[in-house]
């Protein structure tokens, strides 16, 4: 209670997909509008960077940085709070050093995986599940004028009770 909460986005607003892998459900949605009292979401912001310093009163202050989601050197608002910050940055395995160097990676930033089992190209046994999970598909049912291939990102359902099947299979 009493409780006021910002959410950084960093997806590019312009650039909405209807796809519920990549977007909040529309319950989730309208639970945010119903509390927009108290959440407020900041769209097309990334967190370049979070530092803490000492205030006049001897308090902890955090000073979060806020860039632009497609063009992080240009700084778009600076936040300053004395509450702890939560950083959520998702299921973004290309950024973690514990498991980037651990994939080939795609001009896009996906990472390469077997179409069979969703395994690493590189390193053998590691298998991917959740949602940085992406597999081209030739000829799919949605004409392209292009010709090129259409992305599938699998749902969160069809992730985590189809896909866990298929990695355990193997």
């Amino acid at each position: 209670k009493g409780v006021s909460v910002i959410i950084i986005d960093g997806n590019d607003p312009s650039k909405k997909s209807m796809d519920p892998s990549c977007r909040l459900s529309p319950k989730s949605t309208t639970g945010l509008d119903r509390h927009s009292d108290k959440i407020r979401v900041l769209e097309g912001r990334k967190c370049v960077s979070v530092t803490s310093f000492m205030d006049n009163r001897d308090q902890k202050i955090l000073e979060v940085k806020l860039a632009d989601c497609n063009n992080t050197s240009e700084m778009k608002q600076t936040l300053q709070t004395r509450s702890k910050v939560v950083l959520c940055t998702g299921f973004d395995v290309s950024q973690n050093p514990l498991i980037k160097d651990l994939f080939h990676w795609r001009d896009d930033g996906v990472p390469e995986v077997s179409i069979e089992y969703d395994e690493s190209t590189k390193t053998p046994n590691l298998f991917l599940v959740g949602p940085m999970l992406r597999h081209d598909i030739q000829n799919c049912s949605v004409d392209k004028e292009d010709g090129g291939c259409e992305t599938a990102v699998f749902c969160f359902i069809y992730k985590f009770r189809t896909r866990f099947q298929v990695v355990a299979s193997e």
